[in-house]
């Protein structure tokens, strides 16, 4: 197998619940069965490989490896956990669909795609584009929006390359892979874009914040105040409905956090009614106290997650390094 057929197949292998993927057909008698593999994608701050050598299918993903059966499907190729049909893996074109034991993950992406539709914005002076389907979009204050058809001319892990033409001319588009922060509002994004055209370069960033936050379970590092207890565990896992859960130190609890072109709040966090020792009860409603002050976030080096409230304070989190399947949030 070419490296081309390789990419090509990878290009159609993971899937996840959001709206970007709302075009998937319903199930039909079609099941393509590719032989590659083990080929990745990324899934939010999820790494999802799925291989098929000879005929079992396996999905290596959340540290666990399903063997997999394919099911009937329209287009792409739609496979189901053996014993477990609340574990699905449905791919098309350089996405996919994956649920995890009934929980749906981020869109999963091929090395150097973009989720569609893929909206990317800076400022000095403030432009906007849209990205979906073929055709670009792109907007700026006091002047009429212009449309053009786009294609794709290079794409790979660490940057992709694009031109549209608009009003006549050529621009040229570059996503890197890489996350960004934008210059006015601080809210982080996973990608950084340029846009050359007319003589000027646009710069700025692109794709949604939450793919930075969702897929996976952070970990807690730090919380302001006395430190953490030895052995004792905090965790936060977003969810692709805008929940929220995790363990916080002696009890699970579970609320909601909205994300806005401005930061990142977390509302109603609360837990179940075990009691545990006095210091470890106390660290637990800290946790708790300090997530419903955040007001945004942002990453650091290291690929650490941290959560501020207004007052500065943070929560600092690392990624867990083989994420939850949600057990304990």
């Amino acid at each position: 197998m070419t490296m081309g057929t390789a990419r090509a197949l990878l290009a159609t292998l993971v899937m996840t619940g959001l709206g970007g993927c709302a075009g998937l057909e319903a199930p039909s008698d079609t099941v393509p069965t590719p032989d590659a593999g083990p080929l990745t994608m990324q899934c939010g701050t999820l790494s999802a490989a799925f291989e098929n050598r000879g005929d079992q299918p396996v999905l290596a993903v959340a540290g666990e490896r399903y063997p997999l059966t394919p099911v009937r499907s329209a287009s792409g190729a739609r496979y189901e956990a053996v014993g477990d049909s609340g574990t699905t893996f449905w791919n098309k074109g350089d996405r996919a669909r994956l649920t995890l034991n009934g929980e749906p993950r981020p869109v999963c992406l091929s090395p150097g795609a973009v989720a569609r539709p893929f909206e990317a914005s800076g400022n000095e002076p403030f432009w906007r584009v849209e990205l979906d389907d073929g055709t670009l979009t792109l907007e700026r204050p006091g002047k009429a929006s212009v449309t053009g058809p786009f294609r794709w001319h290079s794409q790979s892990a660490s940057v992709s390359r694009g031109t549209v033409s608009l009003n006549g001319g050529e621009a040229e588009v570059t996503v890197r892979h890489e996350a960004c922060q934008d210059s006015m509002s601080g809210m982080p994004h996973p990608r950084q874009v340029a846009i050359a055209w007319q003589g000027r370069t646009l710069s700025g960033c692109g794709g949604d914040p939450a793919r930075l936050l969702r897929g996976g379970t952070w970990i807690v590092d730090d919380l302001p105040g006395r430190g953490i207890i030895d052995g004792s565990r905090m965790s936060v896992t977003f969810l692709e409905d805008g929940r929220l859960t995790g363990m916080a130190s002696c009890n699970r609890y579970m609320g909601v956090y909205r994300l806005t072109g401005e930061g990142l709040t977390i509302r109603r966090p609360a837990s179940t009614l075990k009691a545990c020792a006095p210091a470890l009860m106390d660290q637990e409603q800290r946790f708790l106290e300090r997530l419903r002050a955040v007001q945004h976030f942002r990453l650091a080096k290291g690929g650490l997650l941290e959560l501020v409230g207004a007052d500065g304070t943070l929560v600092r989190l690392h990624r867990q390094s083989v994420p939850s399947v949600y057990t304990d949030g």
